[in-house]
């Protein structure tokens, strides 16, 4: 069985969609954790294409985030 973490998203209208994302839970945690640290933090989300790292960050911040940075096409592999 997969692991969860569920998540309730209200919905424009004031519905509540519970929403949940397999297998994330290590990945959540580490966000709460820095969410709720006393620190400044800085997250970076990197992996294989396709995979959800968006996803997980809209979901887990509501879309509620001060800023998001989504790749950058025609980089070169050196700076």
């Amino acid at each position: 069985m997969a692991d969860t973490y569920g998540l309730s998203i209200v919905c424009g209208n004031g519905n509540i969609m519970q929403d949940r994302l397999v297998s994330r839970n290590r990945e959540c945690d580490e966000l709460q954790r820095c969410l709720e640290s006393d620190r400044s933090e800085f997250v970076i989300i990197s992996g294989r294409r396709r995979i959800g790292r968006t996803y997980l960050i809209d979901k887990f911040f509501n879309y509620k985030y001060d800023f998001t940075f989504v790749g950058e096409h025609n980089t070169p592999a050196s700076v």
